[in-house]
């Protein structure tokens, strides 16, 4: 009787399963891999969609901004809030998708910085530039430095050829000088003969000519001698 019941036990604790024992879980295997998600660069996770100025986003956008920008919040309206955005970060950890534009490709002439490329978008004064402008200048003009936020940096700035966006009223004014000189020149020529001493006096310039001409004889020395001879006894008496 009492092997009988010993079988039996054998026979139940055989039966029962172990309770090291797991059944397999069909979530303990990933089917594939999982995408990073979008942050910002604050490490905020971004949320979409997301409404902006009556405009729906599901990807980061350049909406009134150099750089992509998402939301991190948004109402039951689903509109972004006040404040609570963030520029997209694209990282080994964060994945954000992004909005193309299309940007000009120009090159500055003139300017502190002539001959280099422009930056665009870029921001300056809180306005968002996508082309040229004339804002604080006579000349349109372009950024060609800006910080990470898409910021321009003061006096990193050239002028815009006209075929640039913005700058079709730009022209190029070139000055040419020219020097003029005048000489002068003055001749002085000196003859003598016996019995006449002549003296010429020449004076040239471009302008006008002038001769002056002054001759002295030796019949006048002796006429101005007679005629001091001849008052000798008047200065005397004077």
């Amino acid at each position: 009787m009492k092997m009988f019941f010993f079988l039996l036990a054998c026979l139940l604790a055989a039966a029962s399963p172990s309770p090291l024992q797991f059944s397999p879980s069909p979530s303990s295997k990933p089917s594939g891999r999982v995408p990073n998600p979008c942050n910002t660069n604050a490490g905020t996770q971004c949320v979409f969609p997301f409404t902006y100025l009556g405009m729906e986003y599901y990807q980061c956008t350049y909406a009134s901004s150099p750089t992509p920008w998402c939301a991190t919040m948004v109402d039951s309206n689903g509109t972004v809030v006040t404040n609570n955005w963030g520029d997209c970060s694209n990282t080994a950890i964060s994945s954000c998708p992004v909005e193309s534009i299309t940007v000009p490709s120009c090159v500055t002439e003139g300017g502190p910085e002539d001959g280099v490329p422009c930056v665009f978008p870029f921001r300056h004064l809180g306005v968002t530039y996508t082309s040229c402008t004339t804002t604080g200048r006579d000349m349109a003009w372009c950024s060609t430095n800006t910080t990470s936020a898409g910021e321009h940096v003061e006096n990193y700035y050239g002028y815009c050829p006209s075929t640039c966006p913005g700058a079709e009223n730009n022209t190029t004014t070139s000055t040419t000088t020219t020097a003029s000189s005048t000489t002068e020149s003055t001749t002085t020529t000196t003859t003598t003969t016996a019995p006449t001493t002549q003296t010429t006096t020449s004076s040239t310039t471009t302008a006008s000519t002038t001769t002056t001409t002054s001759t002295t004889t030796a019949t006048d020395v002796i006429r101005l001698i007679d005629l001091l001879s001849n008052n000798r006894d008047f200065i005397k008496f004077v």
